[in-house]
């Protein structure tokens, strides 16, 4: 059934542009995108969850730099909004839950979520946002992905393959610590 679905899906234009969905050209999902790219979102309402950015305190930069060179790690934050009703019905509108994301989480999300979509990661802009080459830190994940023919390098992009889509969830699992 998958692989009809898929068939029947591509013969009347649409394109898998996510491991799990389909669009027309132009009319993909602008809402999901935000999270496979990251992007930071606010959520309103009871139990919502957002992503926010701020800058890390305990991040040390290198003295004489210009502020071009400065790469900064910007602080990853998760929110998640009370979940109890009873609590927001009488006016409790607070964030039940706060989590910090760590520089590794953040950089292995970097790559699960990003390579749920068809383009891929870019190694580039891995280094440009961490200020960290991708080789040094996941080489075997990325080795043992690429020689399993479930991942794939085309210049600085890389990007699950038709065999690494079906078993996705093994490529994410080699990125986590």
């Amino acid at each position: 059934m998958y692989e009809l679905t898929e068939q029947m899906l591509h013969r009347n234009g649409y394109a898998r542009y996510e491991i799990s969905n389909y669009a027309k050209p132009g009319f993909e999902s602008r809402h999901n995108s935000v999270y496979w790219e990251r992007g930071e979102y606010l959520g309103i309402g009871l139990g919502a969850s957002s992503l926010i950015r701020r800058e890390n305190p305990s991040v040390q930069l290198p003295v004489g730099l210009t502020d071009e060179q400065r790469i900064p790690y910007l602080q990853e934050v998760r929110l998640k909004n009370i979940t109890i009703l009873e609590k927001y019905l009488a006016g409790d509108f607070g964030v039940e839950e706060e989590l910090i994301l760590s520089k590794r989480e953040a950089m292995e999300e970097f790559f699960f979520l990003g390579l749920r979509q068809m383009k891929g990661v870019s190694l580039a802009e891995f280094a440009e946002w961490f200020g960290e080459d991708t080789i040094d830190l996941f080489t075997d994940a990325i080795a043992k992905s690429v020689r399993d023919g479930l991942l794939c390098q085309e210049g600085s992009r890389l990007f699950l393959t038709r065999k690494g889509i079906d078993v996705s969830n093994v490529v994410f699992e080699r990125f986590l610590e």
